[in-house]
């Protein structure tokens, strides 16, 4: 039988949820790899590595595939905060067992990738969250089921995901360039260059440009309008403004009990406040009731910097309303998503008819 991420993240999240001790995840560990796996005895738990005459170091485990070792696993318990020694003590016997694969499995799972004509510390491949829904869980079955792994295909993996993260960061770079005043310039130049093959005069063409604001901003910055280049008036020589230059979209409010003007994101934010302060709660129960319903809807501040500590997410730093942390009864300070809307992961119907089975009444304001 052929085992799915489906068949295996559950037994890492049920671990988490149940809060188990380091030992029992790592018997959960060999478990998922043994027979979901199927590494059967290729997984070696503390294996004992001589370092010089007389230390040693023992590995939470060693994946061995035909008498060679192949990745080194570090472990910690399931709700565990990774830091940085943790993941020195990866690479330590990475290199130690001179493999160039390392895997760390605690409250998420990372492949490490030590490039072997690269001096520096192994680079991050990727971050699986015990989610059904993560795409990196069909990779990491893929990759690491006993049958079909091979040291030469995870290292073409490994070599085209570097070439992925180069390119997003350039990515970043370039956006970061663009939303500036750089970006600003190129505009102008381009609406110059558009003027004046119409034939109008460079003079003309000055007073165009004089009399509109050029503004590029990343399309989740909560602003009202979508607009890349927001001509605001008609040009003095009264040519309408046209469609090429200028979307715009009506973005309804909503009330909630008949108070307040929020759009759909603030929505959501302000349906957890409105209940925090009828039902003041501990955080568990906060992330019972939304997340129960709506999964994501909440999440730890500690654990949003966690996460964006380890995420290639270009726009990682939107994904919560950080300027409204709201705080539980029992002290946990945690963040509302912002990923609410139109082609956005939750549905604001979800949303509306959450505040429903919550006693609230979320409507358009006309």
């Amino acid at each position: 039988m052929d085992f799915s991420w489906n068949d295996i993240y559950q037994d890492f999240l049920n671990s988490k949820i149940r809060k188990c001790s380091e030992r029992e995840f790592q018997n959960s560990i060999s478990s998922v790899f043994r027979f979901y796996l199927r590494w059967q005895n290729g997984i070696v738990a503390e294996e004992c590595i001589p370092i010089g005459a007389t230390n040693t170091i023992r590995p939470d485990f060693v994946l061995y595939k035909d008498e060679m070792p192949q990745v080194v696993i570090e472990s910690k318990e399931p709700n565990h905060i990774q830091t940085d020694r943790n993941k020195e003590q990866l690479f330590s016997y990475m290199r130690q067992k001179k493999v160039d694969f390392g895997l760390y499995i605690g409250e998420m799972i990372q492949l490490y990738y030590d490039e072997p004509t690269d001096a520096e510390l192994p680079l991050l491949m990727f971050t699986l969250e015990y989610d059904k829904e993560n795409p990196y869980g069909t990779t990491f079955v893929s990759l690491f089921n006993f049958v079909d792994f091979d040291k030469n295909r995870l290292t073409d993996y490994c070599t085209n995901r570097i070439k992925e993260i180069q390119k997003e960061k350039q990515l970043e770079i370039d956006i970061q360039q663009l939303t500036s005043n750089e970006g600003v310039n190129l505009c102008s130049s381009l609406l110059k260059s558009h003027f004046i093959s119409k034939r109008y005069s460079e003079t003309d063409v000055e007073m165009i440009l004089d009399d509109i604001e050029i503004t590029l901003k990343r399309k989740n910055d909560n602003i009202s309008t979508s607009s890349f280049v927001d001509i605001t008036r008609e040009f003095p020589t009264q040519i309408p403004v046209r469609n090429e230059f200028r979307t715009s979209k009506k973005r309804l409010k909503y009330s909630i009990n008949g108070k307040g003007a929020y759009y759909k994101n603030g929505s959501a934010l302000e349906l957890v406040k409105v209940y925090l302060s009828d039902h003041p709660s501990t955080y568990n129960s906060i992330v019972s009731i939304f997340n129960g319903y709506i999964p994501n809807y909440v999440l730890s501040k500690e654990e949003v910097e966690r996460k964006e500590g380890h995420s290639f997410d270009k726009n990682k730093t939107k994904r919560w309303h950080k300027d409204s942390p709201l705080v539980s009864s029992d002290g946990v300070t945690f963040y509302v998503t912002t990923q609410v809307g139109d082609n956005c992961p939750i549905d604001f119907k979800d949303i509306v008819s959450l505040s429903e089975r919550l006693g609230y009444k979320i409507e358009p304001i006309s």
